[in-house]
């Protein structure tokens, strides 16, 4: 039976390996390979590493750019309820107009259809129900040559006897 080295005599065995051929090294061809196959993959590293961040870098445009673009929106109040002030027009109160789902949809003409609707619609606005007789409420709404509704705005006829007050 062969008996097995121990550590030590390893070591003893490969130090005087190295002792006898210590001329001996890679080829110049072995060499060149090794060092342009350890190049490549370093390139390839990089181009991987700088691809994940334009990637993400991307991503983060992406994710950002609706963000704003919603803050910028309510920051210069186009959707806040609270900013549309009452306008008062020849014998009317006309709120400013509210944005629908399709408002940033491009159109070349439209026009004004007016309609009675539910006093419950203001509350979808944040405005204050006015009791009426008829509970309903004119609304006038921008309807664009495509037929969708692009925005709305409500009308209230001012009483005869609120326009002797207000003169």
């Amino acid at each position: 039976m062969t008996e097995m080295p121990t550590g030590d005599s390893v070591t003893a065995a490969l130090r005087a390996l190295a002792a006898e051929e210590p001329s001996h090294g890679v080829s110049d061809t072995v060499r060149r390979r090794l060092v342009n196959e350890v190049r490549r993959v370093r390139r390839a590293r990089r181009r991987s590493l700088l691809t994940i961040w334009l990637m993400t870098a991307g991503l983060v445009v992406a994710t950002a750019l609706p963000i704003w673009h919603l803050a910028e929106m309510n920051r210069q109040g186009s959707w806040s309820a609270t900013s549309q002030v009452p306008v008062q027009s020849d014998g009317e109160i006309v709120t400013a107009f509210f944005p629908l789902p399709y408002s940033t949809v491009p159109m070349s003409s439209g026009r004004l259809v007016r309609l009675p609707v539910a006093e419950g619609a203001l509350l979808a606005f944040g405005l204050e129900q006015v009791q009426g007789r008829s509970g309903l409420v004119i609304a006038e709404v921008l309807v664009g040559d495509d037929g969708l509704a692009r925005a709305v705005r409500f009308v209230r006829p001012i009483r005869f006897d609120s326009r002797k007050e207000s003169q």
